[in-house]
């Protein structure tokens, strides 16, 4: 077994040796009473929702902060987004900054086969805080073509045709984008 699923095991002997324990102690009448308590109360769940619609309003209870839990959800999701796709970009301007570096030293051709590589990395579309479909579209598993690295190394490759003399460059992206 590898250890992927061993912590899974281990995991799920561990969360229901916690719900045994938490049942037993607080003498629940039914397993439906202890997961409404656990999924629920436990969860914090049955405050936020106090918080959402409150029973009354009056000088005692504040009114609801629907909107203000929404915004606060919606700026999370946007900095989730948003730093998911920073990393990539860093990841693929690293090695970016590798190939210009090693276009200097001797080793250069080897540094230029790698232009295909970088070229095809993907990175998760780049979010926009007042365009909630582009966080959406984010976050979802789907990644594109950086297109910026693709032009930057287009451009590199053509400052620098002098120098690139028997280098085979057929897998690298020149086309127009």
């Amino acid at each position: 077994m590898d250890l992927f699923w061993e912590s899974v095991i281990s995991l799920i002997v561990g969360y229901g040796s916690i719900c045994l324990l938490l049942w037993s102690l607080f003498h629940f009448e039914s397993i439906g009473d202890f997961t409404k308590w656990l999924l629920i109360d436990f969860t914090g769940l049955s405050y936020i929702y106090g918080k959402f619609w409150p029973k009354s309003i009056n000088q005692n209870n504040p009114p609801p902060t629907f909107f203000l839990w929404i915004l606060g959800i919606y700026v999370a999701l946007y900095g989730l987004a948003s730093q998911r796709h920073e990393n990539k970009v860093d990841i693929i301007e690293a090695r970016v900054n590798y190939i210009y570096n090693q276009f200097n030293s001797n080793e250069y051709k080897v540094a230029l086969s790698n232009i295909p590589i970088i070229q095809n990395m993907k990175a998760p579309y780049k979010p926009e805080l007042f365009k909630p479909i582009s966080i959406f579209k984010s976050l979802s598993s789907k990644e594109y073509l950086h297109n910026d690295t693709i032009k930057q190394l287009k451009q590199f490759i053509i400052d620098r045709k002098d120098k690139l003399n028997n280098v085979d460059l057929s897998y690298v992206k020149l086309d127009k984008l």
